[in-house]
């Protein structure tokens, strides 16, 4: 991921939906700091799920491995730099947190949450800019930062192939890791429902 205006490489990424589903079937479930869903755009009847997006970006950054570091610093499940950390844990918990603590599972995905959800704040100031799906955009300045869309016209279009694969290998997880969550929902609630017989 990219904080604000520094270009970050990311190493790690999955091949495929399918192969995903076998490499990551039990991924480390993200924090849930905020409700897992919440409007993408007041222009697309679409609902953003952070808690498959915070799963999906896990997996094509690191692989699920807490301990992962990028070749530019990056560190942990969502691969967050020093001065995204820095800004994020400020706002969240009005200090900064230690760096090393990216090493922790749920704390480093509560933290590249929140930093999801600024960046889908900015988006949506600049909503009448946006030349492509809401969440795609998203996906891509999660990636490389929101200046680099900016420029480029708010268009995953306009990007480099390694950015728009890596955007097109995080938008098939979290259709997948959706549909799981939307089944298992139903499941629950069909389990719930039926009748039980009397003692």
């Amino acid at each position: 991921m990219k904080p604000f205006r520094r270009f970050v490489y990311v190493a790690a990424f999955v091949t495929g939906v399918s192969h995903a589903a076998s490499v990551f079937a039990d991924p480390i479930q993200p924090a849930q700091s905020a409700p897992p869903e919440a409007p993408v755009s007041p222009r697309e009847d679409v609902r953003l799920d952070y808690a498959a997006l915070v799963r999906a970006i896990t997996a094509v950054e690191s692989g699920g491995n807490p301990r992962a570091v990028g070749q530019a610093g990056e560190r942990g499940l969502m691969q967050i730099k020093l001065d995204t950390w820095r800004e994020m844990t400020r706002r969240q918990f009005g200090q900064r947190l230690p760096f090393s603590r990216a090493f922790e599972p749920e704390l480093n995905q509560q933290v590249g949450q929140a930093y999801l959800e600024h960046i889908a704040g900015l988006l949506t100031q600049n909503k009448e800019k946006l030349n492509d799906a809401f969440l795609a955009v998203l996906v891509a300045a999660y990636h490389c930062g929101p200046s680099c869309l900016e420029s480029v016209g708010f268009t995953t279009r306009k990007l480099s192939p390694q950015v728009r694969e890596y955007v097109e290998r995080v938008l098939n997880l979290h259709t997948l890791y959706s549909s799981e969550e939307r089944m298992l929902a139903m499941e629950t609630h069909a389990s719930d429902a039926t009748p039980r017989a009397p003692n």
